[in-house]
């Protein structure tokens, strides 16, 4: 009896196992622009397929180009900064945007900050104590780590028994036809968002991914 409840474990398993290593990791939920979420829909599903993780390293990304900022001393791998000039907020004028990497429980959780292109906060940050506190400055800022960003997008019956949100905690913008999005999801990357970021911590959402499970 035993041997063959193992060997219908065994077949389930099995032909879930064959039938998911022809399924894409990521699925379209909502889409309010076509062709932005199925071309990045395929990027994340072919680094899925390539490296089990998104690299975020595709040209839409690395059409930002991003800076470090040297903080003057050691920071142990829990914080870094780095800065890029490009118009997040898509109004016609360049944003001095940084980004912030810091640790969460040993995760780094990142952060954005949208300052005019000619501010002088980078000249006033530095590490330790306060050395971030230039960084508060400015209201047009991006870090829900707890409440999350809402899933607005989805309708009534498309969201019962699904998160009202995610943590936003793992932040990457992009450039698409001359467009800044953002790119977002959590710790467990089960959802991801793509959205164009407004002002301070407003967006327009305009895709949803969802990551497959087994169950």
């Amino acid at each position: 009896m035993m041997k063959r409840v193992l060997l219908g474990f065994f077949v389930v398993f099995t032909v879930y196992g064959a039938a998911m290593a022809g399924a894409e990791a990521y699925r379209l939920v909502m889409s309010k622009d076509k062709e932005l979420c199925q071309t990045v829909l395929t990027l994340f599903n072919a680094d899925m397929k390539r490296y089990k993780e998104i690299r975020y390293d595709d040209d839409i990304f690395r059409a930002i180009s991003w800076k470090s900022v040297d903080l003057g001393e050691q920071t142990y791998g829990c914080y870094f900064l780095s800065h890029a000039m490009f118009d997040i907020n898509n109004d016609g004028r360049e944003d001095l945007v940084i980004k912030q990497r810091s640790c969460l429980r040993d995760i780094l959780v990142d952060k954005l900050f949208v300052f005019p292109q000619d501010s002088d906060v980078l000249s006033r940050i530095h590490a330790g104590p306060g050395g971030g506190e230039a960084l508060d400055q400015t209201k047009n800022r991006f870090f829900e780590i707890n409440a999350g960003h809402s899933l607005e997008g989805l309708s009534f019956a498309e969201s019962q028994g699904l998160p009202q949100g995610i943590g936003g905690t793992v932040l990457h913008p992009f450039l698409w036809k001359n467009k800044a999005y953002v790119s977002m999801t959590d710790f467990d990357p089960e959802w991801i968002v793509i959205a164009r970021y407004l002002e301070q911590q407003k967006f327009q959402d305009v895709c949803y991914f969802r990551g497959r499970k087994i169950f």
